[in-house]
């Protein structure tokens, strides 16, 4: 795979495709008019990252590593930015979201971070709280396979 071809497929699903106000078909750009330093940091960092003799699986394997990191990162500033008043329960649910980041998006398994993850859980319950969201997957029903069950 051509680091062209891993920012187009990036860029594909980002707002509007504005990684390519960062990109010029050969490297990073400073584009100082692009406005979207999200995207010029995503793109940066999968050029840093690109490895030409890897295989793609690697190359997608190593950029879906680095941002993954980066996500984690900003939890944990998000975390870190909570307004000084926020409520117990408000602090606990930051905490809680991002230890469930790094353990199950990052898949960072370290187990003591599940037990603080499951303690805080049990806590935020015991205070009347529990998560609501679950990202789940389920199969798509199309139109062809219900004629198919008919028969």
């Amino acid at each position: 795979m051509k680091l062209n071809e891993l920012i187009h497929q990036a860029a594909a699903a980002y707002p509007d495709a504005q990684l390519l106000e960062y990109w010029d078909g050969q490297r990073a750009v400073h584009n100082p008019a692009g406005g979207d330093t999200l995207a010029e940091f995503i793109v940066k960092e999968l050029c840093d990252t690109f490895d030409a003799d890897a295989t793609e699986a690697e190359q997608r394997a190593e950029g879906t590593r680095v941002l993954r990191r980066a996500v984690s990162e900003l939890q944990s500033v998000i975390t870190a930015l909570l307004p000084v008043a926020a409520s117990p329960a408000d602090q606990m649910m930051a905490n809680a979201m991002a230890l469930h980041h790094q353990l199950f998006v990052v898949e960072d398994n370290d187990s003591g971070a599940l037990m603080e993850y499951d303690t805080l859980l049990a806590d935020l319950e015991q205070m009347g709280y529990r998560p609501v969201t679950t990202l789940r997957f389920e199969p798509i029903e199309t139109e062809d396979e219900d004629e198919d069950t008919e028969h």
